[in-house]
């Protein structure tokens, strides 16, 4: 598919990405294939190192650039997205109270 044919100026693919794997590459590529730019925020970046976040931000971002070829790695753009527990909480709380 030609850049002209694209059907979306930019995409966005929000994820974790520890570590990135296959789907994760899957779904970058589609993305790739319908929009001339993909912005990927990877969460968990203000976390220490844990056994669930192995990876730093940089770590996960050369890992999935790593992953491109050349002229796809150019329409690529990364940024960190940091965590907020309040969120989280109101989100488990807003999914318990309709379970009830």
């Amino acid at each position: 598919m030609s850049t002209n044919a694209k059907r979306f100026d930019a995409l966005v693919f929000i994820g974790r990405f520890q570590p990135m794997h296959r789907g994760h590459l899957d779904v970058l590529r589609r993305a790739l294939s319908l929009a001339d730019t993909v912005c990927v925020l990877i969460g968990s970046t203000d976390k220490p190192r844990t056994i669930k976040d192995p990876f730093s931000f940089d770590e996960r971002r050369q890992m999935i650039a790593s992953a491109l070829d050349t002229a796809s790695r150019t329409r690529v753009r990364f940024a960190p997205v940091q965590d907020s527990h309040a969120r989280r909480l109101r989100f488990r709380r807003s999914r318990t109270n309709r379970s009830n």
